[in-house]
């Protein structure tokens, strides 16, 4: 089953609709973790800090890469996507923009970081370099820009000090939240081969199939259990580590389920599991919990 083509809508709603922001919270996890590591407390800079990375910066990005992609099958968020627009080149740069005047206050690092992911997804999406259609290119672009620089994000909402940054907590912490980040997705892509390929985006999926995106999906979210897990164990005790490592077990064993049934036919299908394994198993749950101890903190 295909999606079909979502007819034109008013100008405005269809560029809304390409920010793709119910996509984004699937990243709230990585920026929750390191603003809770960086001993944040819910007040004003978690609420600006969280909406401009995650409607602005985030928004602003997907939008600009579907201004490149010109998306007509389902996409992160989205089964039927909007046509594309012309005017969507420009959108995407007001939204990002707009993003970064509102990160201001928040300190000179924060506004580093939220730079470098904008010069990041341009790497990743223009054609002149399009590091999207190389499989390895487009992981380091999610590990270096979704994973590390959206924890940093995290960390400078939380404080505009670097300090303890490279405590060997806060490496392993990076280095797991990483690890979940570049696992889930190749298995964003493994519903939408055909248009990848015929695009000309040799991603994981295209290039070394289905098959082994599970298996590197399995390998990350299994190291990435182990780091995250030792840092729990460490900052916050026992009974903690071993709720977030039953929770992290439970992943591996529906991505592991999941790989053994897959049917590349099934495409819609595969696509809700990958947004239903996106946003509950993961985005929610782990954020639920992060926003938990941020609750409890005196």
């Amino acid at each position: 089953m295909t999606a079909t083509v979502r007819p034109a809508g008013p100008l405005w709603w269809d560029l809304l609709v390409h920010l793709r922001i119910n996509f984004q919270l699937i990243l709230a996890p990585i920026f929750l973790w390191g603003f809770l590591l960086a001993g944040g407390l819910l007040g004003w800079r978690l609420v600006v800090g969280f909406l401009a990375v995650h409607m602005a910066l985030y928004g602003g990005i997907t939008a600009l890469n579907s201004y490149y992609d010109r998306d007509e099958g389902p996409v992160g968020g989205l089964w039927s996507p909007p046509p594309w627009r012309k005017e969507l080149l420009p959108f995407a740069w007001a939204v990002q923009l707009l993003g970064l005047l509102a990160i201001v206050p928040l300190g000179l690092g924060m506004v580093v970081t939220y730079v470098a992911m904008m010069v990041l997804s341009v790497a990743y999406s223009h054609p002149a370099i399009r590091l999207k259609r190389r499989p390895l290119g487009a992981l380091a672009v999610i590990a270096v820009g979704q994973g590390v620089l959206g924890f940093l994000t995290g960390w400078f909402s939380a404080t505009p000090s670097p300090a303890g940054l490279l405590s060997l907590d806060i490496v392993i912490a990076i280095v797991g939240i990483t690890l979940a980040t570049v696992g889930l997705y190749p298995l964003t892509h493994i519903y939408q081969v055909r248009e990848d390929s015929e695009r000309g985006d040799v991603t994981f999926a295209v290039r070394w199939g289905p098959d082994k995106a599970f298996r590197f999906a399995l390998t990350a979210f299994g190291l990435a259990l182990v780091c995250i897990g030792w840092v729990l164990l460490r900052r916050f005790g026992w009974p903690t580590a071993l709720i977030v490592a039953a929770f992290y077990a439970l992943v591996l064993a529906d991505i592991e389920r999941w790989r053994r049934r897959f049917d590349p036919a099934a495409v819609r299908a595969n696509y809700r599991h990958v947004m239903r394994l996106s946003y509950i198993t993961v985005a929610a749950a782990f954020s639920t919990w992060v926003l938990g101890m941020l609750i409890r903190q005196p």
